[in-house]
């Protein structure tokens, strides 16, 4: 039977889960980061802008109101008040001929200007924003106007003032934003796929594997295999159907065999009447000889022994015409159990071990009251219990079969006992189930040891059922095992 890849799918659908997972978390912490850094460029552009238009309208308010000998002092005085308020920008001052004006000591700018951006925003008469080639510089260059040709060769422009940013830690600070929010993802990526594999593990691939394993040792010939998890959703579904196709298996196997068994029974029964019926004549002739003899020769030895041998034979052949008679009908009818039981008795001393090993005590009920049924029914159920009963003796020491009668109000009870190995606790709940067996299968078995299919006592429990009839066990391991029957005299339905 193939093998399901449970394991496989099962990682395949975690992996699927993790990758779309971490590449949702990426995209998120891309787009996340390019919204970041368009806000801090926009909040960082907006901060110069601000700070540049506020330096120019007080420049241009000192050269607007102060005379040209108290200008420039005035403008270095400002610049470096506004460079002390604000550390982390740089501020720069540049006429109309891109030389700076009024530079500053104590918070120099290292940064060289850019010329071509300076002379654009300059004669454009507009501010414009430009960032250094390595991205971490912001410039915002700011036109100076005046009312006034001061500081200039006829035009109206004063000049220009230079804001500078450093990026720097704000874009660090972005960078760090984005690796704790992939860090944060990743973390919750690995757990979401460790309880996302833990949760297919319990929900899924348990009871797949359950399924597998019971469809595999179904496939084996174990029909005692079932699938013990159950649910609510498609997968107890599946777990029940199988369970209930197992029973049906089950079932089946078990007609078949009963079918076998009552076929091969069937066949040997018309076979051995068959045969007993061809023996009669002639034993019958062997015997008449033999009388004849004793009266022409009284003084001829052995004589005796013959014909007590020819009548042995005769009750044996007898017997079996009888048994087989009785096996072939399906009819009901009323049944002698001490006759029954002591007919299959003497079946069983064909058995060596039954005929010479085994001390046999038998205790039968006198006027015992017939009960109805089939009496292949009652044959073979009781056969079973005898035989598993010389079968649980075959490695004891002393080996004694009971087997006894008696009257029990509106009943019949029959007792088979042994003095066998015993049945542990723990299975005798379990030794009228199909299938179950203590004793090794065939194949399994070492030679002369008896072998099971674990068919006999629920075949007992089954031939019984129609009449009403219990069984029942008791063993105590060790010491041995009496089966009880109750037959009722009248039986249940038909």
């Amino acid at each position: 039977m193939p093998t399901l890849s449970v394991k496989k799918l099962s990682a395949r659908v975690t992996l699927a889960v993790i990758v779309i997972l971490t590449t949702g978390i990426g995209t998120f912490a891309f787009l996340a980061s390019l919204y970041e850094i368009r806000v801090a460029k926009h909040h960082a552009e907006e901060s110069c802008r601000d700070w540049a238009s506020a330096v120019g309208y007080g420049i241009q308010a000192i050269v607007d109101a102060s005379g040209k000998e108290e200008e420039a002092r005035l403008i270095a005085e400002f610049l470096e008040r506004q460079r002390g308020h604000n550390a982390m920008m740089g501020l720069q001052a540049f006429d109309v001929h891109l030389r700076e004006m009024f530079p500053s000591q104590r918070f120099p700018v290292l940064n060289p200007v850019h010329s071509a951006a300076l002379l654009t925003a300059i004669k454009a008469g507009r501010d414009t924003s430009y960032y250094e080639p390595d991205g971490i510089l912001l410039n915002h260059l700011q036109p100076v106007w005046t009312l006034g040709p001061v500081g200039t060769t006829g035009g109206l422009t004063w000049g220009a003032v230079r804001v500078t940013m450093s990026m720097e830690e704000e874009w660090n600070r972005i960078r760090r934003t984005t690796i704790t929010l992939l860090s944060g993802g990743l973390i919750a990526v690995v757990v979401t796929g460790f309880l996302l594999s833990r949760w297919l593990r319990r929900v899924v691939v348990r009871p797949i594997e359950q399924v597998e394993s019971t469809l595999t040792a179904l496939a084996r010939g174990n029909m005692k295999a079932r699938v013990s998890w159950t649910s609510g959703d498609e997968l107890g579904s599946l777990a029940r159907h199988v369970n209930q196709m197992a029973d049906a298996l089950a079932h089946q196997r078990e007609l078949e065999l009963e079918l076998l068994h009552l076929s091969k029974l069937s066949d040997i029964g018309a076979l051995a009447q068959g045969i007993a019926h061809n023996l009669k004549s002639p034993l019958t002739a062997v015997r008449g000889f033999a009388q004849l003899l004793q009266m022409q020769h009284p003084d001829l030895q052995h004589l005796d022994a013959i014909v007590r041998s020819a009548d042995q034979i005769s009750d044996i052949v007898d017997n079996i015409m009888y048994k087989s008679r009785q096996e072939q009908r399906g009819d009901r009818q009323p049944i002698d159990l001490n006759r029954l039981l002591r007919e299959e008795l003497r079946f069983l001393e064909a058995d060596s071990q039954f005929k010479h090993q085994t001390e046999k005590v038998y205790r039968f009920a006198e006027d015992l009251p017939a009960v109805e049924g089939v009496y292949s029914d009652f044959s073979q159920c009781f056969t079973n219990l005898i035989r598993n009963a010389l079968d649980a003796m075959h490695k004891s020491n002393r080996k004694q079969l009971t087997v006894e009668t008696e009257k029990n109000g509106d009943g019949v009870i029959v007792r088979v006992s042994d003095t066998g190995s015993g049945i542990p606790k723990e299975h005798l709940d379990h030794i009228f189930e199909p299938f179950f067996t203590t004793k090794p299968i065939v194949g399994e078995a070492k030679p002369g040891e008896p072998t099971g299919t674990g068919l006999g006592l629920s075949t007992c429990v089954q031939l019984m059922k129609p009449y009403g009839a219990e069984i029942a066990a008791e063993s105590e391991v060790g010491v041995g095992t009496t089966f009880t029957v109750r037959v009722p005299t009248r039986a249940g339905g038909a």
